[in-house]
């Protein structure tokens, strides 16, 4: 073999440098699905630089054909690794399984063959040609018909990875545009200079400067590694995400008519999704009257719970309707989700029906100590007729007192049982306090309500906490003239002020005023108040000075309320 030396050599053993530890660097990083398809395609450019290298120090013939032989594999890898890779970033690669996998290869792996045995057809390469160009020695070789053969299917794989990634691009998020970005501009180099060579428009015939060409591109692939994550951070496709997500997903066109459905949606409607589709969404979910009268009219998000009957069973979902383009003034279609709570609703249904006879017993309990307690009440007014000293009569009317205080904390449970049986609920505050006000007996006393119209999520025993707070100021507030309700907002919460110009509260009652059992009577009802709007995240704290009058405040937390009206 006739050696000889350029100082062209030295950048494309570079580009093999390069190249070589790129593939390293991604074979380490092999758990991640992209690193592997970019293996095999800076191995496959390391292996395609070291022959083009092999064919630029050797003068003679035989040599370069031999060097040839051995960059061939790389060569014809090259595009089917890229294109590899184009199926990865767009959701492609579930095509890419152990079958059709050795596809792609069928031509490549012809290739190699017809190059080996052209010899003996020479109906790859027709002939060959030798160039000097500054005492460097090029062969040149001379394009047969099958050549065209492994041409127009590198540069069809090729132009097919191009369209995939552009058709992505800008649909793509920074990030992810940043990395396609790169990947097009580092594999776009390298084929723009093989075009250059196949069809002979270089400064020197025969010399193929695509190796070199991988040099520019690993340095671009570089900092994609190291700023943009490139094989860590992968986009995942819409059409992916459509066909995993476990809600079902209809997509409806303007005039209310389905025109996508993802499999989720199919196994919650017993249908194929070529049976549904075109077809009107009404017709489909009859029983979504409300839900469906929004869907394909105005851009709305609409909420509601639907009930399905599919194959002899009962299935509950809570439905979404969002507008597609809810900022475009033209109506374009809409998006409907179906999430399953059939094992909720179940749920829900038979706590329900436990609690109704919980109560039931509780109610049926209630009224038979009831009865006893008013008959023993009877035989202690029979007694208190036959006492006939002091200490009998006192002993009577001790007993008269724990018999009304049983009757009370009987009375109590009543209410307290009905306590988050049912679900909260938004509600008005200003037509919660009017029905509050008529069943409050307060004589003189003036109620004044200082409010914005604003509802409430709470629990429905909600006026009660009212009824308490206002039949508490009456019956403790022995100078009291007025009491005002009030509305303050402070940041996202909603501040309810209810105060009265009483004498107050003594400060060392303060800490129990929510004590179940404190106060004069039973004082259960702000034990209550306090049950009820905790259910909910609500909270009710005393805030005045001693001397000033009673100051109850009610936080509701953001989100817990909205203005209304």
């Amino acid at each position: 073999m006739d050696l000889q030396f350029s100082p062209f050599i030295l950048p494309i053993a570079a580009s093999a440098c390069i190249t070589a530890v790129l593939a390293i660097i991604s074979w380490r990083n092999r758990n991640f699905g992209v690193s592997r398809p970019f293996t095999l395609l800076m191995a496959a450019a390391t292996l395609w630089t070291l022959g083009s290298i092999g064919q630029l120090i050797s003068a003679d013939l035989l040599a370069n054909y031999i060097f040839t032989i051995i960059e061939y594999p790389g060569i014809v890898t090259v595009p089917v690794a890229w294109f590899f890779i184009v199926l990865h970033y767009t959701g492609g690669d579930r095509y890419l399984t152990r079958k059709t996998i050795p596809l792609f290869f069928i031509i490549p792996a012809i290739t190699i063959l017809l190059v080996l045995t052209n010899p003996l057809h020479h109906l790859y390469y027709t002939g060959f040609t030798s160039v000097v160009d500054n005492g460097l020695v090029i062969w040149a070789f001379l394009h047969g018909p099958l050549f065209w053969i492994h041409v127009s299917y590198s540069y069809g794989l090729s132009l097919l990875g191009l369209a995939l990634v552009i058709t992505r691009l800008y649909a793509a998020r920074d990030i992810y545009r940043h990395q396609m970005q790169l990947l097009l501009l580092a594999c776009a180099i390298p084929v723009l200079a093989n075009i250059v060579y196949v069809l002979s428009l270089g400064p020197v015939p025969g010399l193929d400067l695509t190796p070199l060409m991988f040099t520019l591109s690993g340095l671009i692939v570089a900092p994609g590694i190291v700023r943009f994550q490139l094989f860590v951070i992968m986009p995942v496709t819409y059409s992916r995400v459509f066909k995993t997500i476990t809600d079902g997903v209809i997509v409806t066109d303007s005039r209310g008519c389905i025109v996508d459905i993802n499999p989720a949606a199919e196994a919650i409607l017993a249908s194929p999704a070529g049976s549904l589709i075109a077809r009107p969404l009404l017709e489909i979910l009859p029983d979504t009257t409300r839900l469906s009268s929004v869907c394909g009219t105005v851009p709305f998000i609409s909420h509601d719970e639907i009930i399905l009957e599919r194959g002899g069973s009962t299935g509950y979902y809570d439905t979404f309707c969002v507008p597609l383009d809810p900022d475009s003034t033209k109506e374009i279609g809409h998006l409907l989700i179906l999430r399953d709570i059939t094992r909720r609703k179940r749920a829900e249904i038979a706590l329900d029906d436990a609690n109704k006879k919980l109560s039931l017993m509780a109610s049926i309990t209630r009224h038979d100590i009831l009865n006893q307690i008013m008959a023993l009440n009877c035989y202690v007014e029979l007694s208190a007729t036959e006492a006939t000293t002091p200490e009998q009569a006192d002993y009577i009317e001790k007993e008269k007192k724990i018999i009304s205080v049983i009757q009370e904390q009987i009375g109590f449970t009543r209410e307290y049982q009905n306590l988050g049986v049912e679900l909260p609920q938004w509600q008005d505050l200003v037509m919660v306090l009017e029905r509050v006000l008529p069943l409050v007996e307060r004589g003189k006393i003036l109620v004044e309500i200082r409010l914005f119209s604003c509802e409430v999520y709470a629990d429905p025993m909600f006026e009660k906490v009212f009824f308490n707070l206002i039949s508490n100021a009456v019956v403790y507030g022995k100078t009291l003239t007025r009491i005002t309700i009030t509305g303050e907002v402070t940041g996202p919460d909603l501040l309810i002020i209810c105060e009265d110009d009483g004498a107050g509260i003594p400060a060392e009652d303060k800490s129990r005023l929510f004590t179940r059992g404190f106060g004069k009577q039973t004082s259960l009802g702000l034990f209550l108040s306090q049950e009820i709007l905790a259910i909910t995240g609500l909270e009710i704290r005393e805030t005045s000075e001693p001397g000033h009058g009673a100051r109850f405040v009610i936080r509701v937390p953001g989100g817990s309320w909205r203005r209304s009206g």
